[in-house]
């Protein structure tokens, strides 16, 4: 059974609970839905703080009603409230707040119980003021949806919160005390001084009406449940007059049912020949005060997060809108113009560009190469997502999709990339990995942050802890809060990273910077100057291992839009000479960028908003047929190499000697595409593979018997010839592929910490070991060998054995069971 004390805490408990609940609910609970096999993510609100202030009235509910419990409500008898508090939005549906109040309270038996009964007869009266702080957790029926200029007209919603208050009721006195307000705690008219601390859990309904951008109107009905039976006073059994020893106006407040007058109307009232005893019931010990609450409260946001259409310019880029029925990546902001260079509108029979199947209608961008496949970023959650009409929402997440998958469309890729991690709640924008790393530096947008007009981007060093789960490592050191910085490219050798960044001392709109790792930190940005900055945006930039930089721009001469442009540093890594226009069909009237090429620059990714897409953004594949013997995409002096298929011939031999061995199995992997294929060498041990050129693959050859050795890098980069490419392989035997294994035992059993001598009667080597507790052993042997085994173990007798393993021919084992007598015996 649950004590009085206990069961008073229970609405505070079930109070708890449900914040608790509304907590976790507000958290990403990111996992495989069976409707959708992938990751189905959280869709995220914007944050905001607010200001509260609330009016209205209050009921009270308890022994001095009409009835037991929240139904037994006066409502003639109606209280006041005011309030004032701090709201904050946590998601699309959860908002949290905290405030202090004022409640005031009336009961009375008078007017809320019929002649003749009881509570009618007992006469009794309170007025009570509530001083108290409450917590309260809201959760939207009707999600919020993006800004908050853009939530809901009308959002009906659930509340449910703790409140703790101090109280004191008071009652007036009788006539001969002139009717004055005094308190009955004070006067213990229940017969002891009780706790004027007490707890309640509000919970109940809302309907808030938006009055502009930033007010709303709340009407809100609750229901407070609270710790307490003494917030009218009474409780319990009537006392013995002796015991208000002295105090007779004690006596007087605790039973007044034989007064003339109602306490608190001070009108005639009905007395019948009733008269309440000491230990005559006075209240119900078996429920709890309570009151309900009907209150109007108005709302101001406080958040200077502007609209999508005025935010950062780096996350701008991702605000689409549809005009004309062309997608633009942004509104106002670039004059379209059709610059007809000759010079970059005829490069057709150079390159092929390709949709992606990854491509849906909402936007795909930034590609990233990760992995065997590429990262890229996505605004798509769900089949059924829902996508607003006014203008799409800018939270995109990290998608990974294989390079096999990327023209096929299936239904689990691409995938959700797990980086719930990265600050919480973010607009997830660009990464770049880290070379020789399992890290990535990944560009976020933290979106919880109201006070920030501009919503800042910052570089985070991650973790990939897998494939798909990233966690946050570090924060890059010059991020801050009064610029952006997006867009990161690392080069190879992981020491100069390049980014996009809004700082005020560029040369207009968004500028390329780059920043050194020198002595164990990054140095400060710095600005890449004029040649490659203009006074409009330069955005994501892409280091090719080269040396060369990619980047795209609204500034440099172009088609229109952003278009791609290829800049080469000079022999101190400074960009001296004016970048050029990558031409068509990578560029086009509209958005072309973020351009990333493998190393040989045959194969490329990049992201555009041209006509013919899905919708959005959309990832184009880049194919190189003729690249300039430079390699310098844009060098229109350098001969043209084309695509071409060649022959891989070769033979497999043993190591040290002329012999060539048949049946060998022999490996090809194509290290852009890690794509493997596999022959076997014929009867006089040559095989034969097609390749072709501008590629880097990787032979080995396996048999049995025979040590993996490491591959054979192959480059045909620049091969023009039609000659075929030659390659020799040697397979080493494998020396140690006899296994010697058994167990060491005595009279007793297993021997644990036998010791084994083992030496090669060949060459003289020794090797030691010792068994393990089960008295186990085991050691590799060469083949073709003599050994002699020395078996000890004090309180035992040596023992030496003769092991040949001259009659194996491929790996096997030996197994040997050794038993060793004791000394003992001998004795």
């Amino acid at each position: 059974m649950l004590t009085g004390k206990e069961l008073r805490l229970l609405p505070v408990l079930f109070a708890v609970s449900f914040l608790l609940s509304l907590t976790a609910y507000g958290q990403d609970h990111s996992g495989t839905n069976k409707d959708i096999p992938y990751y189905k993510p959280r869709i995220i609100s914007d944050h905001y703080y607010n200001v509260e202030v609330q009016a209205g009235t209050s009921f009270y509910y308890g022994d001095l009603s009409s009835k037991v419990g929240p139904m037994g409500l006066n409502p003639f008898l109606p209280g006041q409230v005011i309030g004032l508090g701090i709201g904050s939005r946590r998601s699309r549906r959860i908002h949290l707040s905290a405030g202090a109040h004022w409640i005031r309270l009336w009961g009375d038996d008078f007017s809320s119980n019929p002649v003749n009964s009881h509570n009618y007869n007992r006469n009794l009266h309170f007025r009570n003021d509530l001083w108290g702080l409450s917590v309260k957790g809201r959760f939207d029926i009707l999600p919020h949806r993006g800004h908050y200029i853009d939530r809901p007209t009308v959002a009906p919603y659930l509340f449910a919160g703790a409140s703790a208050f101090l109280h004191s009721p008071y009652a007036k006195a009788p006539e001969e005390y002139d009717r004055i307000w005094v308190s009955l705690r004070q006067l213990q008219t229940e017969g002891f001084n009780y706790n004027k601390f007490a707890f309640s859990a509000p919970l109940g309904v809302g309907f808030e009406a938006k009055l502009n951008q930033r007010m709303g109107l709340a009407l809100e009905i609750g229901l407070n449940l609270s710790s307490t039976d003494y917030l009218d006073d009474v409780s319990g059994y009537y006392r013995d007059p002796a015991d208000f020893p002295g105090r007779d106006l004690g006596n007087k407040m605790a039973n007044r049912s034989t007064e003339l007058l109602a306490g608190l109307t001070n009108e005639e009232r009905v007395v019948n020949d009733v008269y309440f005893e000491p230990f005559d019931k006075r209240g119900d010990t078996g429920t709890y005060d309570g009151f309900w609450t009907s209150t109007l409260k108005l709302t101001y946001i406080l958040s200077k997060n502007k609209h999508s259409k005025n935010l950062s310019k780096i996350y701008d880029l991702h605000t689409i809108r549809d005009t004309d029925s062309h997608w633009y990546i942004r509104k106002n902001h670039y004059t379209k113009r059709s610059v007809e260079l000759e010079e970059v509108t005829s490069q057709e029979e150079r390159y092929q560009v390709t949709p992606l199947a990854v491509n849906t209608e909402h936007s795909e961008a930034l590609p990233s190469f990760y992995k065997r496949g590429i990262l890229f970023t996505s605004d798509q959650y769900s089949k059924n997502k829902e996508v607003h009409k006014k203008h799409r929402e800018g939270y995109f997440n990290f998608f990974y999709s294989p390079k096999n998958d990327m023209f096929r469309n299936e239904i689990t890729r691409p995938v959700l990339v797990d980086s719930t991690s990265l600050l919480g709640e973010c607009h997830h924008e660009a990464v770049t990995a880290i070379p020789g790393k399992r890290q990535l530096i990944v560009a976020v947008c933290e979106r919880d942050n109201p006070f920030d007009e501009m919503q800042m981007h910052k570089l985070l060093r991650v973790d990939a802890t897998s494939e798909h789960h990233w966690s946050v490592d570090d924060e890059l050191p010059f991020n801050t809060g009064d610029f952006s910085i997006s867009h990161p490219s690392i080069s190879e050798d992981g020491n100069t990273l390049y980014f996009v960044s809004d700082m005020k001392e560029g040369y207009g709109g968004t500028d390329i910077y780059v920043s050194y790792f020198h002595k164990g930190q990054w140095t400060y940005p710095k600005n890449l100057g004029p040649v490659i900055n203009t006074e409009k945006d330069e955005i994501a930039p892409y280091v090719h291992e080269d040396g060369t930089l990619y980047f795209a721009s609204d500034g440099h001469p172009g088609l229109g839009g952003l278009d791609i442009f290829e800049a080469r540093p000079d022999m101190a890594g400074v960009y001296t000479q004016q970048p050029v226009n990558l031409g068509r069909p990578i560029n086009s009237s509209e958005d072309d960028f973020s351009l990333i090429l493998n190393s040989v620059k045959r194969e490329g990714y990049f992201t555009s908003n041209r006509k013919g897409g899905k919708g959005g953004n959309d990832l184009y594949q880049l194919k190189v047929k003729k690249i300039p013997q430079s390699r310098v995409l844009t060098d229109t002096e350098a001969p043209l190499l084309a695509e071409k298929k060649l022959k891989l011939k070769g033979a497999v031999a043993i190591e040290g000697r002329d012999l060539l061995v048949r049946g060998v199995t022999v490996i090809l992997t194509d290290s852009l595409y890690d794509d493997k294929r596999r022959t076997i060498t014929d009867r006089t041990g040559h095989f034969e593979f097609e390749i072709q050129n501008d590629r880097i693959y990787y032979l080995h050859a396996v048999m049995m018997g025979f040590k993996r050795v490491k591959p054979v890098k192959i480059s045909t980069v620049g091969v023009s010839s039609d000659e075929a490419v030659w390659q020799r392989l040697e397979i080493v035997h494998n020396s140690y592929n006899i296994t010697l294994k058994g167990v060491v035992k005595g009279v007793a059993g297993p021997i644990q910490e036998a010791s084994l001598t083992i030496l090669n009667l060949n060459n003289d080597e020794k090797q030691k070991m010792t068994t393990d507790q089960d008295g186990n052993y085991e050691v590799n042997l060469k083949r073709g060998t003599k050994y002699t085994v020395l078996v000890e173990k004090k309180g035992h007798l040596q023992k030496k054995l003769d092991i040949s393993t001259a009659d194996k021919a491929v790996a096997s084992t030996i197994q040997v069971d050794i038993e060793l007598e004791s000394s003992n015996l001998q004795n």
